[in-house]
């Protein structure tokens, strides 16, 4: 778990590779902790960001403009990278700038 929002799993490829059993089995792992916990792991139209506080914040899409217009969230404001793909883009760029982001492709 990583800034107390990322659920994190992995799979070491020199060992073996993730297959679609695997994967399945994943998915329903954490479905399971969304039913257990009431909690949603797999909205994507949230949006992480380290506020000025330097506490990490997470929004709906629908707040971002709010966000913006308030100026919470700024061109460089460190947002989490939900698109990371493997261990080392999570080790070098988990926080990146928000222009850089999803979001900040549709709202700058």
């Amino acid at each position: 778990m990583l800034e107390d929002r990322v659920l994190v799993l992995m799979v070491d490829e020199t060992v073996a590779g993730a297959s679609g059993c695997s994967i399945d089995k994943s998915v329903h792992f954490m479905q399971d902790l969304e039913a257990k916990f009431g909690i949603q792991l797999f909205d994507r139209m949230l949006l992480s960001f380290k506020n000025t506080d330097g506490n990490v914040e997470t929004i709906p899409a629908a707040a971002i403009s709010e966000k913006i217009e308030a100026g919470a969230l700024q061109p460089h404001t460190p947002v989490i990278n939900m698109l990371a793909a493997s261990k080392a883009e999570i080790d070098t760029r988990f926080f990146i700038p928000f222009k850089d982001s999803w979001a900040g492709a549709m709202f700058l």
